[in-house]
């Protein structure tokens, strides 16, 4: 038959019952032959059977599943006959939920008889369903030509909004791209209840997306075409791909995954197992991949040294104590922050364009080969030093929650953003930085700090450190500003009319405040707050008529 199966005919009270069946073609109690011809007829000899002269039959041609009636002589027993079962017809495809079938009648019903036949089955190339209402999709093996299919549960979009800050809940929310970076988003949940997927014999299958259900298991047994595969927030503990062997792409997200076997897929570019609980994959036949991501495990250990294609490794938010990513020379992103790495040579990586180190245990960091570096992040370490001069196209720079008493970077003229908070600084250099945009050097022990040549700064922070000036007057794009914790004793933002937040307290020194005439700042000389500016400190404001005011306006 078109499924590559052969047929199997058993002999019951009730008549002949057909399946599909690898192997011989056979029939209870004995072996028989089979022909076609133009009007689907079969020629059948038999030894046995019961007593009766009509049967219903169902088959398979290569036209799908057909039904019809067989009518031939009395059957004796030990007697043997030729006859032909003929006039067949579609037969329905036989669903276990209704929800599913009234999602294909819908979809798929060309005829318009309530029923989806197996031609009409055969001729559905994509089916994409997004409901928690079904239970089995049993019977979408008769889609013998499938190329996509999609199944997703409904998504529950929960929010806090409001003064009283009450909960809300907006059901059959479908975020554009999954994107669930949305202001007032709080969390997500799923409640599809779709536990088990049986897609196996679908040859033509070439792309699947399961997202938001309970499922526990899949079985993708004879999907050779499939090349990419989603699997998203499900209830799967364990998976292989070795019958999947085209495979390109394969993502899973927020699955308790703890096995997950890829060794016989080589063709794999991207693999994405990100937020399960692996404790290990092996990767090492995967030497076609491009982009391998496994953020959010329990992995102890990863070998990447036969990856030499690998672009794009995240291995962030595990439990590793070494990596070895020299020989993987072409790799221009590299995350593997909030890990217990000790030490990290990437002086082979001269294209890495991006790199997070953060949150480990690094005690020194050489970034001198990684000319191309845009952005670094290597915070919460236990640095005392670092140099990041030859890194002249770097633009963000992270290197806080270290123990740095000296950090170079004068030669970083397009540096957007540096934080460097929370560090053993006794002095810092901005003036050669001239496309800085946000400083966050808090937490030092500065004396000084001159942003002159900062004109297009929007964020500074300088608060806890040894401040006793601090001239921002050509800073007038300046929109937030915390310098508290400081010695100075007046502070002029006269001139930053775009600032929008402000916090110089506590700080027992500010003795003034200079403001421009009608600049208003909230918590400053709007609801003044104690929090925001020391009770003591004058706000004095500069305008066609100079005058103090210790008060609000």
């Amino acid at each position: 038959d078109g499924m590559g199966s052969s047929i199997t005919l058993s002999l019951s009270a009730d008549g002949f019952t057909a399946a599909p069946n690898v192997g011989t073609i056979t029939m209870s109690p004995q072996n028989y032959s089979t022909t076609s011809t133009g009007t689907k007829a079969f020629y059948m000899s038999f030894a046995e059977s019961p007593s009766v002269s009509k049967r219903n039959v169902t088959v398979w041609t290569d036209a799908g599943l057909k039904a019809g009636t067989f009518t031939g002589a009395k059957l004796n027993v030990n007697s043997s006959y030729t006859t032909i079962i003929a006039d067949f017809k579609d037969a329905p495809v036989p669903f276990a939920d209704e929800n599913f079938k009234a999602y294909c009648v819908t979809n798929f019903d060309t005829d318009g008889d309530g029923e989806i036949s197996t031609d009409e089955a055969a001729a559905v190339t994509t089916i994409d369903i997004l409901s928690d209402d079904i239970t089995s999709l049993e019977g979408i093996r008769y889609f013998r030509n499938l190329e996509s299919l999609g199944f997703r549960g409904i998504f529950a979009k929960w929010s806090k909004s409001g003064t009283a800050g009450h909960w809300s809940c907006e059901y059959g929310y479908e975020p554009a791209n999954y994107d669930t970076n949305i202001s007032g988003f709080i969390g997500i949940s799923a409640s599809g209840k779709l536990r088990s997927l049986d897609l196996s014999g679908l040859s033509c299958l070439r792309t699947l997306n399961v997202q938001r259900t309970m499922l526990e298991e899949i079985n993708l047994e004879g999907c050779a075409a499939l090349d990419s595969c989603v699997i998203l927030s499900t209830a799967l503990t364990e998976l292989s791909l070795g019958s999947c062997p085209a495979l390109t792409h394969f993502q899973t997200d927020s699955c308790p995954l703890t096995s997950l076997d890829v060794t016989n897929n080589t063709a794999l570019t991207k693999l994405s197992c990100v937020s399960s609980q692996l404790t290990g994959i092996d990767i090492t036949n995967n030497t076609a991949l491009d982009r391998f991501w496994c953020t959010d495990n329990q992995l102890t250990s990863l070998d990447v040294s036969r990856n030499t294609l690998l672009t794009s490794l995240e291995c962030n938010q595990n439990q590793l104590t070494s990596l070895d990513v020299s020989s993987n020379t072409v790799l221009t992103t590299l995350w593997c922050n909030y890990n217990q790495l000790t030490s990290l040579d990437i002086t082979n990586n001269t294209a890495l364009m991006a790199l997070k180190c953060g949150k480990n245990q690094l005690t020194s960091l050489d970034v001198r080969n990684n000319a191309a570096l845009v952005r670094l992040e290597c915070e919460i370490n236990q640095l005392t030093d670092l140099d990041v001069s030859n890194n002249t196209t770097l633009q963000t720079l992270r290197c806080n929650n270290n123990l740095l008493t000296n950090l170079v970077f004068s030669d970083n003229s397009a540096l957007i953003s540096l934080q460097c908070h929370n560090n053993e600084l006794t002095s810092l250099d901005v003036s050669k930085n001239t496309m800085l945009a946000n400083l966050d050097c808090n937490q030092n022990h500065l004396i000084s700090l001159d942003v002159s040549k900062n004109t297009i700064l929007t964020n500074l922070d300088c608060q806890e450190n040894q401040l006793t000036s601090l001239d921002i007057s050509k800073n007038t794009t300046l929109t937030y500003l915390r310098c508290n914790n400081n010695n100075l004793a007046t502070l002029d933002v006269s001139e930053n009319v775009s600032l929008e937040s402000l916090n110089c307290a506590p700080m027992t020194s500010l003795a003034k405040l200079i403001m421009k005439q009608g600049q208003t700042i909230w918590g400053i000389n709007v609801d003044r707050s104690p929090y925001v500016i020391p009770d003591h400190t004058i706000i004095e404001y500069r305008g066609d008529t100079d005058m103090e005011d210790g008060g609000d306006i």
